[in-house]
C-alpha cells in the first residue's frame, strides 16, 4: 500500500481485539484510502491481554455462534471454528446448554488470521512497540514509541487495554510475600498456590472466575473465598436456547435511563411467556448499533 505523503495516516493505539477489529473495519470503510499503523508490543495482533492466555480453563463466556469481528455475520467464528480440530481436541468445548465454548487462546487465532492478509499485503501495519507519548500539533497528531520512532497521524485511536492490577494500599506491606498474587495475569502466577492452600479473592467478576476455573483444574482442593463490594456474582447462561426478546431499535431510547426502563419491562413479558432475562439481553446486544 501506498505510503504517499498525502495519504491520511491513522494510528491506532493497542492491537488486542478492539484495536485488530478497528483496523480490519476501517480497511473496508476506508477503501485504501488511509494508512493505518497498529501499535502492539505483542508478537501477533488480535489476540490481546484477553485472548493470549494460554489456560485451558480460561474459554470465552459467550457460546462460539455470538462471537465475531463482524456484526452483520455473526456466525464467522462458529464456521472458523470448524476449520479447527478443537472438536477433536478438547473435551471440555461443548457446554451444557450444547453450545461450544472454545478456549479463549483459539478466538485471538481467529482474530489474528482475519487481519493476517492486510499485514501481508501492508494495507495494515504492525509496530511492535510500545506508545510512549501522543502529541498534537495543529491538525496532527506526533506518536513517539518505544523504539525512539515518531509517527505523525491525522487520526489517533485509543484501543488500549487497562493497566496491570496494582496492589492495594493496604496490602503494600505484604508486597514481597510469596502467597500473595496481585496480578494474575502474569505467566505462572497461580504456581505459588497449594492444592490445600484457603485461598481469598478479591473481586467477584469474570478475572476472579477464571481464577477459581484454573484452581479447580489444578485439583485445587482448599476454601476459595471471593468478596466484593456489591456482593453479586457472574450470573450464569441460561440452560436452553432462546431466541433473542425485546425490540429495542425501531424506537431506539435517546437516555440510559429510558433504556433501562424498556429492558426492564422487557424482562417481565419475557418472563410472561417462560424465557429468562438472557433473551432480553441477547435481543438487546443484537440490536445494539441501532440503539447507538
Amino acid at each position: 500500500m501506498s505510503s504517499a505523503p498525502d495519504l491520511p495516516v491513522v494510528a491506532v493505539v493497542g492491537g488486542g481485539f478492539s484495536g485488530t477489529a478497528l483496523a480490519l473495519h476501517l480497511k473496508a470503510f476506508s477503501a485504501g484510502k488511509a494508512r493505518i499503523m497498529v501499535f502492539e508490543p505483542r508478537g501477533r495482533l488480535g489476540a490481546g491481554l484477553a485472548y493470549s492466555t494460554t489456560d485451558s480453563a480460561h474459554r470465552i463466556n459467550v457460546p462460539a455462534g455470538r462471537m465475531s469481528v463482524y456484526p452483520d455475520d455473526p456466525e464467522d467464528f462458529l464456521r472458523y471454528l470448524t476449520t479447527t480440530d478443537e472438536h477433536v481436541t478438547d473435551a471440555e468445548l461443548i457446554g451444557r446448554d450444547d453450545q461450544p465454548y472454545p478456549r479463549r487462546l483459539v478466538f485471538g487465532d481467529y482474530v489474528a488470521t482475519e487481519i493476517a492478509p492486510l499485514l501481508s499485503s501492508g494495507t495494515v501495519e504492525h509496530r511492535q512497540a510500545e506508545v510512549t507519548s501522543v502529541i498534537s500539533s495543529a491538525q496532527d497528531w506526533f506518536v513517539t514509541d518505544s523504539t525512539g520512532r515518531q509517527l505523525r497521524a491525522q487520526f489517533v485511536v485509543l484501543a488500549a487495554s487497562h493497566p496491570s492490577p496494582a496492589l492495594l494500599r493496604p496490602f503494600m506491606p505484604f508486597r514481597n510475600h510469596p502467597k500473595l498474587v496481585s496480578d494474575v495475569t502474569k505467566p505462572l502466577a497461580l504456581d505459588t498456590i497449594a492444592p490445600d492452600d484457603r485461598v481469598l479473592i478479591l473481586g467477584n467478576g469474570l478475572t476472579a472466575a477464571d481464577v477459581v476455573a484454573s484452581l479447580e483444574k489444578r485439583g485445587h482442593q482448599g476454601d476459595i473465598q471471593s468478596v466484593s463490594r456489591r456482593g453479586l456474582r457472574s450470573r450464569g447462561h441460561a440452560p436452553v436456547v432462546q431466541e433473542p426478546f425485546g425490540d429495542f431499535s425501531s424506537q431506539p431510547a435517546t437516555t440510559a435511563s429510558t433504556l433501562l426502563r424498556s429492558i426492564r419491562q422487557s424482562i417481565e413479558g419475557a418472563k410472561a411467556q417462560g424465557l429468562t432475562w438472557h433473551a432480553v439481553l441477547d435481543a438487546v446486544r443484537g440490536q445494539a448499533f441501532a440503539i447507538w
